[in-house]
């Protein structure tokens, strides 16, 4: 891309040294002998929609507007792009990942909305995403499912109720009760049983509290 501004500009140019030279100054690649003809303008705009979206939208929206600005804006610097916003980008996976398997599950989703209009984060300048995370992804949740099932077998009759309670809410459509409230005496199970109904539904629901040692408790 990059290439073809600085050719449709610099009439005569007859290799990358000539392309790459402004003013004397021999840059080091093809974007940045662009930026300095004043070819290019930076990504200020870009980096403060992604901002400014990120504390209106979730994560998924967020990397469509991502993939939006690359594909239509064609931004100088994706990758430095990506870095200073990436934690936007990654933060629904984080829940449940760790920060490299994270960020790659934020690049897997980038590159199936890229591949929609024939490009790729290799084309854009991204990092590419991990061939394996797909299949630890997988595993994961597999995992999570017969832990969630370990974790059925101890629970009472009551408890057992109220978690089918709450996957009908999850899984019910728009008409579905989704406002529940749990409550009981100290020492009756209150965390296990948050724990069992959210490993059962990783990857729809965060947990949250006022307290944020509770709030931890929940999901470990």
């Amino acid at each position: 891309m990059h290439m073809r501004v600085l050719l449709a500009h610099v009439p005569g140019a007859q290799s990358d040294e000539e392309l790459w030279t402004v003013e004397g100054q021999v840059c080091a690649t093809h974007q940045e002998a662009a930026l300095l003809r004043g070819l290019l303008e930076d990504d200020m705009e870009w980096a403060a929609c992604l901002s400014e979206a990120a504390r209106l939208q979730m994560p998924a929206q967020l990397r469509q507007l991502f993939v939006t600005i690359l594909v239509f804006s064609e931004p100088s610097d994706p990758r430095a792009l990506w870095e200073a916003r990436k934690t936007g980008l990654c933060e629904d996976f984080n829940w449940h990942m760790d920060a490299e398997a994270a960020e790659n599950a934020a690049l897997r989703a980038i590159e199936a909305g890229l591949t929609e209009h024939g490009m790729s984060c290799r084309a854009c300048g991204l990092p590419e995403p991990s061939a394996g995370v797909a299949e630890a992804e997988e595993m994961q949740q597999e995992s999570d499912e017969q832990l969630g099932e370990d974790m059925r077998q101890h629970l009472n009759a009551e408890q057992c109720t109220a978690v089918d309670q709450v996957l009908a809410a999850v899984n019910g459509g728009p008409e579905s009760q989704r406002c529940l409230f749990l409550d009981g005496p100290g020492g009756t199970g209150k965390t296990f049983f948050t724990t069992h109904w959210c490993t059962l539904c990783e990857g729809v629901v965060a947990t949250c509290s006022q307290l944020h040692q509770q709030a931890l408790l929940q999901r470990c």
